[in-house]
C-alpha cells in the first residue's frame, strides 16, 4: 500500500505517438434525460493516441471513433468537457509492456492509475477467477452475475474441499496457486500458531475485515472463509452428533434468513453487520468454539422497502412453507419431530400479496425516472425464484434450527413473531369521531387486530392500547397519553420493528451462542482466535444520482438516511483502524530493513477530523446533536414558518460546522437541507435524520402492555 501511494505522486510522462488511456467513468445517468440509457458505448477505459502535448494539456484521439480532446496533463478530470456536466473523462498512462497474463499482486503494476487497475481486474474477470491481491489485501470481484434468477458464471468449483487442500500451507506470495480467499484464511489460521516474520506477521490472534459496496460479495466470501476454517479446524476426536465447525457454518444461514434481503443489485444483501470470533486450541490446532456478535439491523426495512427490494427472506419462506411446521421434520434419516402443531390454524397466514409490509407502491421504476405502477420486482430473488425454492430453503432452515439446539417451543415462538409482524402491518387507524385529535383502530381492519393478538396470545384490547396510547411513566400505566392517528401508525411501525429486532438480535443470537460455545467455556485472553468482520456496504450519493429532492419520490437507495449514516460512520472508524495498522506494519518493516525509522506521511488518508466531527464528545458533534434532537426539547418545529425539527437541527449543525473541510454546507439558505459529508470514496448526502430516529420510542414498545412477550 505504501509503495502504491508513493508511486501515485510521480509526475506523469507523455510522449507523442504513444497510446494512452481515455478514462470515461460516465455510467449513463444524465440528470437532463428522463430515461437515461444504460451501458452507453465508449464508456470505461479506451485506448487513445497522444497527438499533441502542451505545457498543461495532453491531446488524445480515441482509437475507436477518432474523437479528440485536450485533457489536463496531471491526469485530473477535464472540467471543460462539453458533452455533459457529470463524470467528465480524464487521461491516464498506458503500460505498453503490461503482462498479458495479468498481475497476481497489483503492487507490481508498472503504471498506477484507474485504467491499469481496471485492466488487470478485467483479465481476472475474463478468466472467471474472482481474486487478486493488492499488497496483503485480497481484492474480490463478484462474478455471480444473475440472469433470469440464475448465475451466468458458475464458480462453485472454486470452493470445493479439493480446492481447499490446494491452499493449505500456502503463503500469499506463492506463485503456485492463484489468489483466493482460502489463501488469506489459511494465513490467518497458520499465524495463530506459527508466527512468520517474513510475512510481517506477529502471530497470535488474527482478524479478517471483509468490506465493500453493496453486492460486492461480502457475505459470500464470509461464508467461504468460515467454511475453510471449519475444514482445517475440525476436531477428529469430537463425539458430537453435529460438530461445532458444522454448526458455525450452518448458524450463519439462520442469521442470513432473518437479516438478508433481496435488493436491485444484490439478491442476498446483508442488512446488518456481524463479527465471528473463532476460538482455537493452541495444542491440537482445532476449533473449540465460536462467538457471534451482530450489529445495526436495518429495522426500517421490516415495515418499508424501496422500489425493487424485498423484505427479509424469512417472511417469504414462512408464507410458502408454513405447512412444513405441522409435519414431521426428517432429514438424512433423523426425525426431529413436529416443530409447530396446527401452525396454519394458529398463524392464519394467507399469501404474500395480502400483506402491506411486503407490498410497497412507488411511482418510479427501479433505477429510473420512468413512472411506474408499483414495486414490480419485489418478489424476484436470484436465490429463490419461486415458492418451491422458498419451501426448500425453509426446510433447510428448520433443520438447522433443530441441529443448533432450538427446541420446538423456540421455533414456535419465533414463527409467531414473524407472522405477527406481517399481520400487524395491515391494521389501519382513523381519527376518533368523538375527538379527532386522537386515533383509533379502523373498524374495517379490526379483524387484523384480533388475528395479530391471537398470534401473539395477548388480548386485542392490550394490543390496541399498545399502539394508541403512550405510557409516559411505566410504573403508572393509568397516566398513559392517547396518540394521534399519525403517531398511532408510527407506534405500529415501532412495535413491529422492535419485536422483530428482539427475536432476531437477542433471542436467536443468544440461542446460537449457546450451541457454539462449550458449556462453561470462558475465553482466556491468551487463547488464539480468528475474528471475521462482515461489515455493511459503504454507499454514497452523488448529486447527479438524486431522482428528486422530494423525500417521497425516487429510489430510496439514492438517498441516505440515519441507518446509512451510522453505517458510514462504522466504515470511517474501520478505515482509521486499517490505516493505523498498515502504517504501523510498514514502519516496522522499513525499520527492520533500513535500521532506522522512516516517517510516513498519511495526511491524505487520515480521517481523524471526520471521526471527531461525527462522534466526539464535544457539543458540536453530529451524534450529540442527534441525541439532543431526539429528546424533542432542543429543536422544536414551527408549523407557521413550515420549519421542521430536522431543519432546525441541520441549521444549527451548519452554523457549528462552518469551515470544517469535511462537511459541505448545502443550500444558500441556512434552513436548506440535506447536509453532505465528504469522504475519499465520494460525497455522502444525508436526509431523514429525525423521522427515522423518531420511529424508536424511548421505551422498547409504545406502552408496557407487551413487555412480557419475551
Amino acid at each position: 500500500q505504501m509503495c502504491i501511494r508513493d508511486r501515485s505522486k510521480i509526475p506523469l510522462k507523455w510522449k507523442e505517438g504513444e497510446i494512452a488511456w481515455w478514462v470515461d467513468p460516465y455510467n449513463g445517468d444524465d440528470p437532463r434525460e428522463e430515461n437515461p440509457p444504460r451501458g452507453a458505448p465508449r464508456i470505461g477505459c479506451n485506448e487513445a493516441e497522444i497527438i499533441k502535448i502542451t505545457d498543461d494539456k495532453v491531446v488524445l484521439r480515441r482509437v475507436e471513433d477518432g474523437e479528440e480532446f485536450a485533457f489536463p496533463k496531471d491526469g485530473s478530470p477535464a472540467p471543460d468537457y462539453k458533452l455533459r456536466p457529470v463524470d467528465p473523462p480524464k487521461a491516464a498512462e498506458r503500460d505498453e509492456f503490461f503482462n498479458p497474463e495479468g498481475y497476481m499482486n497489483m503492487t507490481e503494476l508498472r503504471k498506477l492509475n484507474d485504467a491499469e487497475l481496471d485492466r488487470n481486474l478485467k483479465l481476472y474477470h475474463a478468466k472467471d477467477h474472482p481474486y487478486c491481491y493488492c499488497g496483503n489485501t485480497l481484492v474480490a470481484l463478484n462474478l455471480r452475475t444473475q440472469k433470469d434468477g440464475c448465475p451466468i458464471v458458475d464458480t462453485s468449483h472454486l470452493y470445493t474441499p479439493e480446492y481447499m487442500l490446494k491452499y493449505s500451507g500456502k503463503t500469499l506470495s506463492d506463485q503456485g496457486v492463484l489468489p483466493h480467499v482460502f489463501a488469506v484464511a489459511d494465513c490467518c489460521y497458520r499465524n495463530c500458531f506459527e508466527p512468520r516474520h517474513d510475512d510481517y506477521s506477529t502471530g497470535g490472534s488474527q482478524a479478517m475485515v471483509i468490506t465493500g459496496e453493496s453486492g460486492a460479495g461480502k457475505s459470500y466470501n464470509t461464508k467461504m472463509a468460515l467454511s475453510y476454517f471449519a475444514f482445517v479446524g475440525k476436531n477428529p476426536d469430537s463425539t458430537d452428533d453435529v460438530p461445532v465447525t458444522k454448526k458455525m457454518v450452518k448458524c450463519n444461514d439462520i442469521l442470513e434468513a432473518f437479516g438478508n434481503a433481496s435488493m436491485p443489485r444484490n439478491p442476498d444483501s446483508s442488512r446488518f453487520g456481524k463479527l465471528f470470533q473463532i476460538f482455537l486450541c493452541p495444542f491440537k490446532r482445532v476449533i473449540t468454539g465460536c462467538q457471534i456478535t451482530t450489529y445495526l439491523l436495518e429495522k426500517s426495512r421490516i415495515t418499508v422497502q424501496g422500489t425493487g427490494e424485498r423484505n427479509y427472506h424469512i417472511f417469504y419462506m414462512l408464507l410458502a412453507g408454513q405447512s412444513l411446521l405441522a409435519q414431521p421434520l426428517i432429514n438424512n434419516g433423523v426425525d426431529y419431530g413436529v416443530c409447530f402443531p396446527n401452525a396454519e390454524d394458529e398463524l392464519k397466514l394467507t399469501n404474500k400479496e395480502a400483506y402491506r409490509h411486503l407490498n410497497q407502491d412507488y411511482d418510479r421504476l427501479p433505477n429510473s425516472r420512468v413512472e411506474g405502477g408499483g414495486n414490480q420486482n419485489q418478489y424476484r430473488s436470484g436465490l429463490r425464484t419461486d415458492d418451491e425454492a422458498e419451501i426448500k430453503s425453509f426446510k433447510e432452515l428448520l433443520v438447522t434450527f433443530r441441529e443448533s439446539g432450538f427446541t420446538t417451543g423456540d421455533i414456535e415462538e419465533i414463527m409467531r413473531v414473524v407472522a405477527f409482524t406481517l399481520t400487524i402491518g395491515n391494521i389501519d387507524f382513523i381519527d376518533d369521531p368523538q375527538c379527532d385529535e386522537y386515533g383509533i383502530v379502523d373498524p374495517k381492519s379490526s379483524h387484523y387486530l384480533e388475528t395479530a393478538a391471537a398470534i401473539l396470545r395477548v388480548s386485542p384490547a392490550k394490543l390496541d392500547r399498545s399502539m394508541t396510547f403512550y405510557t409516559r411513566i411505566p410504573s403508572k400505566p393509568e397516566q398513559a397519553a392517547r396518540l394521534s392517528t399519525s403517531k398511532a401508525t408510527a407506534a405500529r411501525h415501532t412495535l413491529a420493528r422492535n419485536l422483530y429486532n428482539d427475536v432476531f438480535m437477542e433471542h436467536i443470537v443468544k440461542k446460537i451462542q449457546a450451541c457454539l460455545l462449550p458449556p462453561g467455556f470462558t475465553p482466556d485472553p491468551t487463547t488464539p482466535k480468528i475474528c471475521i468482520l462482515d461489515i455493511f456496504g459503504f454507499e454514497f450519493t452523488p448529486d447527479k444520482k438524486l431522482v428528486s429532492e422530494n423525500p417521497e419520490e425516487g429510489m430510496p437507495l439514492m438517498r441516505n438516511s440515519l441507518e446509512q449514516y451510522c453505517i458510514n460512520w462504522c466504515n470511517e472508524a474501520l478505515q482509521h483502524l486499517f490505516i493505523d495498522c498498515v502504517v504501523t506494519a510498514e514502519e516496522t518493516f522499513y525499520q527492520a530493513q533500513l535500521g532506522k525509522k522512516v516517517g510516513i506521511d498519511i495526511s491524505e488518508l487520515d480521517n481523524t477530523k471526520t471521526l471527531d466531527m461525527i462522534q466526539a464528545s464535544k457539543p458540536f458533534s453530529i451524534f450529540n446533536k442527534l441525541k439532543d434532537a431526539g429528546s424533542g426539547v432542543s429543536y422544536k418545529p414551527d408549523p407557521r414558518r413550515n420549519v421542521t425539527s430536522e431543519m432546525q437541527m441541520v441549521a444549527r449543525m451548519k452554523q457549528d460546522l462552518n469551515g470544517e473541510p469535511n462537511h459541505d454546507l448545502i443550500g444558500r439558505k441556512i434552513l436548506d437541507f440535506p447536509t453532505t459529508l465528504n469522504n475519499p470514496a465520494g460525497k455522502i448526502k444525508i436526509k431523514q435524520y429525525l423521522d427515522k430516529r423518531a420511529k424508536t420510542s424511548p421505551t422498547k414498545y409504545p406502552s408496557e402492555d407487551l413487555d412480557h412477550v419475551f
